[in-house]
Formats: structure tokens, sequence, C-alpha cells
């Protein structure tokens, strides 16, 4: 007995349903989230709503807004006035008191002084006592006591009377009056009661999301964000953000390290870049609801399922760099090690936007070839026809298939064809038999296309392209990291020579204490004092001088040092070397072939790659073409004639009466290839004297440094000298000063001279080709 159809049609949903499930958990991808819920808020502090609070204490006198009103920066809003309308008069009236009693005690003691000059000069006679002038003086003393604590009294009589001038409450900022203090109207108030509350109109938006902790382990500044905003029409599928409508694109960038009184930890999210905008602020405004999904790794459906299933975390995903298993490394402790020139030229080779954009260019060469590829694909054909209406009801059928020879200018081809029914006299080759034919054949040329031919001469050429493309590449970040290596010594000697220059002002700052005490004992004289503050000033000119040079040094920097982002990061002073760090190259000892040159070789194969196309274009063709048929089954309507198997040997011959065309390509070709030969030869003398150039340059830079290594040895030494015949009376301060400021002259110099050998080596390493030297030994991908 079988099963009813309604039954079996169920079994088989049920089987395909299960089926399609199984495939979609295991092989369906799914966008983990972490989901918060938060509100619209200002990104700038400034752009929130301000409180404008009374300044002074008093009563509310006037309003000059009301609720919802425009005000610009600088309109008023309210007049506070103090409870006591006399209040000003009050305190002028006062103020002239205080004046009046400083006029007075001014001129008492304009009196004691004179009676202090006369005294004097009676004791010096022995007219008068010394006990008489002691009191003239005490006398100014006391007339001084009270002209300073008239002028107390006066400032402050004049701060009460600046914070009285301060009635008029202004507004801060341009903005809309959100809400007034109607309470404030007739009562008393303090200073720092809120009176009105302004809100900007035109902000900065960004949006605050509150995750749970155990999400926010996983969320980094740059992280996409999906937004779903309070009163905007949305459909969301958190798992196939793709699918969604109504959403908007936003970006981590910055998270709370601490929860807030909820529990939750804070995200604030801006808009992102290059995605459409979010929505006008007439329908999102400030502290309107948003629900955001912080995307996170892409896993299968089925584990998304199990994971929501069992209430596990996230899928947690590796921080690029770090290694597995391992924990992050301490922030602070990587600010603190020294940058190295490694770093740097790691960093440079990665993200340095030339190099990115010179890899692209490759990308796009290889792209190009690609496509030149394509034109050897095989290429499968069927044609069908048949007469519906009319005196013949055939009908026709044919597959082919077509691959072109890649050593031959001809190609290969088989095919399948079956006809039934009646054809006319004019497609008698329509017929076949019963179950059809099999063909197979080739072509074949012989003389033109036989050993390049247009399509093998494209993919050549575009070959040559991704040749020339990874070349060109090669140099720009030969050029890219020269100039990194340039930088790096640069913000090192400057960050030294500011160290050198900040101890020689600690020497002086040091010595103005003991000099000091010796002054007042009587050992040196006065003058030395103000001779120590001039060296002071001087050196601390030259200390500000070269923090510019080093805040310079570390902005050019910058462009080379990047995070994994590869955003900008400009180094601090505290990751400076202790010394500057050698950068030495060996000397070539042989023809360098750097990929510049080795790019115009491969030009010059391109252009005599064209030349052989167009010499191909001179030459006759001549293809032979061989083909056999194997009829399938009896036989059919077209008789015997058709016999069941058949072999086809062809050729076929042409030759173009005028070929100007081809000739004038090959004068084209061969001027393109004396060209590229003179280019060639051209690139190779410069090289040569280039390469002989920095070697003279860097031998000689590198002379000079241990000359001026052994100048500053000797220098430190006259200066330790000259300081210890200093402390023992035996040296003067004006030498000391030479000896000392000669001495960091003397690092300086080091430095320079230093930075010049190291600038030269990295010059020698980029005209070489030294790849290992700039650090580019680390693959082929940025």
């Amino acid at each position: 007995m079988r099963p009813p159809r309604a039954t079996v049609a169920f079994a088989w949903m049920i089987v395909v349903g299960i089926a399609l499930a199984t495939a979609i958990m295991i092989y369906a991808p799914w966008v983990q989230t972490a989901i918060g819920n938060g509100q619209v808020a200002a990104l700038d502090p400034g752009d929130r709503a301000q409180q404008v609070t009374a300044l002074v204490p008093g009563r509310v006198e006037r309003w000059y807004v009301h609720d919802g009103q425009h005000v610009a920066r600088g309109d008023p809003i309210a007049r506070v006035v103090d409870v006591d309308p006399n209040y000003l008069s009050s305190l002028a009236a006062e103020r002239a008191q205080v004046q009046a009693e400083i006029a007075a005690a001014r001129q008492a003691q304009a009196v004691a002084n004179i009676d202090v000059g006369r005294s004097r000069q009676l004791l010096a006679e022995g007219l008068v006592a010394r006990r008489d002038l002691e009191q003239a003086q005490i006398k100014v003393a006391d007339g001084a006591a009270k002209v300073a604590e008239s002028r107390a009294k006066l400032n402050r009589i004049d701060v009460q009377l600046n914070r009285q001038s301060a009635q008029l409450v202004r507004a801060p900022r341009d903005g809309r009056i959100q809400q007034l203090n109607a309470a404030a109207g007739g009562a008393l108030v303090s200073a720092g009661t809120v009176l009105a509350v302004v809100a900007p109109e035109r902000v900065q938006r960004a949006v605050e999301l509150f995750v749970d902790g155990r999400d926010v382990a996983l969320v980094r500044p740059g992280q996409a964000v999906r937004l779903e905003f309070e009163g905007w029409p949305a459909i969301q599928f958190s798992g196939w953000p793709s699918v969604a409508q109504g959403l908007f694109d936003g970006r981590v960038r910055t998270l709370d390290p601490t929860a807030g009184d909820n529990g939750l930890f804070r995200v604030l999210v801006e808009p992102m870049p290059g995605k459409p905008a979010w929505p006008d602020r007439r329908f999102v405004r400030l502290g309107a609801k948003v629900r955001g999904w912080i995307q996170m790794q892409t896993v299968s459906v089925g584990y998304e399922l199990w994971r929501q299933l069992n209430d596990f975390p996230l899928e947690f995903g590796q921080p690029q760099g770090q290694p597995k298993g391992g924990a992050a490394k301490d922030e602070d402790a990587d600010d603190a090690r020294p940058l190295l020139l490694d770093e740097v030229l790691r960093s440079s080779a990665t993200h340095a936007p030339q190099i990115v954009e010179a890899f692209a260019r490759v990308r796009q060469a290889e792209g190009r070839a690609l496509t030149a590829e394509g034109a050897f694909d095989t290429v499968f054909d069927v044609d069908a026809q048949s007469r519906v209406a009319g005196y013949y009801d055939g009908t026709y059928a044919e597959g082919r298939a077509t691959r072109p020879l890649t050593g031959n200018g001809g190609q290969l081809y088989g095919g399948y064809r079956v006809s039934r029914g009646t054809f006319p006299i004019y497609e008698d080759k329509a017929y076949t038999s019963r179950v059809g034919e099999l063909r197979v054949g080739g072509l074949f040329s012989l003389l033109r296309d036989r050993g390049i031919d247009d399509r093998r001469g494209r993919t050549a050429l575009a070959a040559g392209d991704v040749d020339v493309a990874r070349l060109e590449r090669e140099m720009v970040a030969i050029g890219v990291q020269g100039r990194a290596i340039a930088a790096y010594q640069n913000w090192a000697a400057a960050g030294l020579r500011l160290q050198a220059y900040r101890s020689l002002l600690a020497l002086a700052d040091d010595r103005r204490s003991g000099i000091g005490r010796q002054v007042q004992l009587g050992a040196r004289p006065e003058i030395l004092l103000t001779e120590n503050e001039q060296n002071i000033v001087r050196r601390r000119a030259l200390v500000v001088r070269t923090e510019q040079e080093f805040a310079a040094a570390a902005n050019a920097l910058s462009f080379f040092l990047r995070d994994e982002a590869g955003e900008r990061i400009t180094p601090p002073e505290n990751r400076l070397p202790a010394s500057l760090p050698e950068f030495r190259v060996p000397r070539p000892t042989g023809p360098v072939l750097r990929p510049d040159l080795r790019a115009a070789d491969a030009r010059l194969a391109q252009s005599q790659l064209r030349l052989a196309l167009a010499e191909n274009e001179l030459k006759p063709r001549l293809d032979a073409r061989g083909e056999l048929v194997y009829g399938l089954g009896s036989m059919g309507l077209g008789g015997v004639s058709r016999d069941r198997e058949q072999a086809i040997v062809g050729l076929r011959f042409s030759v173009p009466l005028q070929r100007r065309q081809a000739k004038g390509r090959i004068a084209e070709a061969r001027a393109e290839i004396d060209a590229g030969r003179t280019r060639a030869k051209l690139i190779a003398d410069q090289i040569a004297v280039e390469v002989q150039g920095i070697v003279i340059a860097a031998d000689g830079a590198e002379r000079t440094a241990e000359l001026a290594v052994k100048e500053a040895e000797l220098a430190d030494r006259m200066a330790a000298a000259e300081r210890r015949r200093f402390q023992l009376g035996a040296s003067d301060f004006f030498v000391l000063n030479l000896r000392e400021e000669a001495a960091t002259d003397a690092r300086v110099r080091l430095l320079d001279a230093q930075a010049r050998a190291a600038l030269a080596a990295a010059d020698l390493a980029g005209a070489t080709a030294d790849r290992a030297r700039l650090g580019l030994n680390n693959g082929d991908q940025p």
C-alpha cells in the first residue's frame, strides 16, 4: 500500500527543510555584535546644554528672554540687582574714604622720611642720640604699614564693585533658551543659582552607548557600529548588516576605563567617514534614544545559536601583532622603551601611504595580466534551431567547446550535434546520424601567428607590466625607507642635542646658589651673579631653539612611524635612545643591479616583444586545419551520403598586398628599442656615478665622526679640569664658561657628524638597493 501523495510531499518538504537549515547553520556567516543602548550626545563639551548662573547674590530685576528664544553669544538674559538699592553708592563713598586715608598715610610717611634724614645727619654730627633716629625710622615703617593696610581695603572694595558690575547675566554662546528658572523671578538668589539653560543648535553629534562589562573587553577604537535612532524607521538583522535597512554607520571613538553608576561602560561613537550622514538634526536631536550594535567577529549561524543557548561570551578576536595566548603589552612600558630604527622601518614598510599605493598598483597590473590570460579561456558554445512552421520540420542542436593553443596561434575544438526532421537542400549540412555526430578538430598556424600572436603578445606584455610595477614598487619602497632613516636620525640627533643643551643649562642653574653664597661671604664680586644670569638666559635660549627643532623633527618622523591602523604617531621625548645609533652599509664591490635599471630592461624586453608582434604581421597567413567526424547510431534522413566516419584536412593562405601598417609598427618598435637601450645605459652610468659619489661622501663623514669623537673626549676632560680648578679658586668664571660651552659644542658637533655619516649610509643603502639595511626583507605585502 503506497502512502498518500500529500504525505510523501510533506516528508520531502521536511527533509529538504532540515538539509537547508543544516547548510545555513554550517555555512551561512553571522556577524557577532555587542548590543548597547544610549543616547545622542555632543562630542564637544562646549556644545552641550549650558547653565547660565547668577554671578552675584541679589534678586532678578528683569528678564530679557523667554523660553524657546534664540540668543547669540553675549546677549543679555537677566539683570540681578542687590537687595540694598544704595549698595553701590555706599561702596563708592567707602572707596573715597579709603583713598583719603591712603593720601594722609603717604603724607605722614613723607614727613617721617624727612625726619629720618634730618636725624641721621644730626646723629653724624653728634647732636642727637641714636634712639631718636630709630624712632623716626619706626614712624616711617608705621606709615608704610598704614598705606599697605589702606591699599588692601581699597582692593577689597574694588573687588566688590567689580562683582556688582556683573549684575547683567549674558548668554555664554549661541543657542536657544531651553529652560528659565521662573522661581528666581521674585525671590532672592545667591551666586551660582541657575537662571536659565542655553541649548546650542549646531553641534557635532556623537552617540553614547552603554555596554555590558562582559562585552567591553572586546571593544576597540575604530570598530564599526550600526546605529538605530529613535523615531527613524529601520529593519535590523544584527548578524547580516548588509541586509538591514534604515540603520546608520559609526565607529568607536573611545570607551571609558571604568563603569558608571549603572554598572555599564560608556562607549563613545562618532560618524563613520565615507558613509551616509546621520539623520538631520530636526529628526535626531541631542538626548534622542539610540540602540547600537558594535560589530565583532564573523562566525557561522550554528555557532552563534550554540553560543547564545549556552550564554557564552562573544568570540574573542586576537589583536594583530599579539602572540597567541599572551597578554597585551603594557602601553606605558611601550611608551617608555627607546624607539629603535628597526621599529620605524617596519612601520614605514607596512603603513607608509606611498608603499601601500605602490602595492595597489602591483595588484592592478596583476589584474590586467589575468584579464589578458582570459584570451586562452575555453569557450563553450551552444546553437539550436527548429522549424516550427512551413514545409520542412527540421530541428538542429549543436554544442561546441573551443580551446586556444598557448604555443600556437591556432585552436582545438570539439563538439556534438544532432538533428531531427527534414531540411531544405541549402541546409543539407544539418543532417546527422540518428544518435548524433561527434566532431573533433584543430586549427594550426604555420607562418603568421606561429611563434607569436596577439593573444600571447598581450599576455606577455601584461606580465611585463606586472614586473615593471613590482620593480617600481621596490623603488618607491627604497625611497620611502631612505627618507624614514633620515627622519629618524634627525629626530634622534635633535633630541640628543636638546639633552646636551639642557645639561649645560642645568650646570648654570646649579651654580647659582653656590655663587650667591660666595658673594654674601665676600669671596666673589656681585657682578659674578649677573654674569651667571646672562649665561643662564643665553643657554635657555639655546634650549628653546633646540626644543623647536626637536618638535619639528618628531613631526617629520610621525609620517613614517604609524600604528596598526596606519595613523601617525608622534614619538615622545622619553623614547629617545641613549646615543645616536650607528648605521653602516658595506661598500659595493661590483655593478649595482638596482630596480630602476631592471625596470628599464623590462621595458626594453616589452619593446622587443612589440617588434616581434609587428614582424609577425608582415608574414603571410598559412593555417592548416584537420577534423575528425564520427556519426553515432543508424543512418539519418540525410541518406547514405553521410558517412559514419570522416577525416577532413584543409589549408588556408592569405597575404596582404600592402603592408605599410606592419612596416610602420616595425620602425616604431625599433626606434623604441634604441631609445630603451640608451635609457638603460644612461641609468647604469648614473647609478655608477651616484654610488661612487655617495661612497666618497660616506667615507668623509665617517672620518669626520671619528675625529669628532676624539674632540668631544678632549673637550670633556678640559671642562672637568676647569670645574675642579674653579672649585679650588684657581680659575676664572669666564674661562669656566668657555670650557663648558666648548665641551657642549664639541658634543653637538659629534652628534651632527654622526648624523651626517648615518644619512650618507642611508643614501648608500638606497643607491645600492640594500634591502636588508632598509628593512625590506619581510615579504612582499605591506
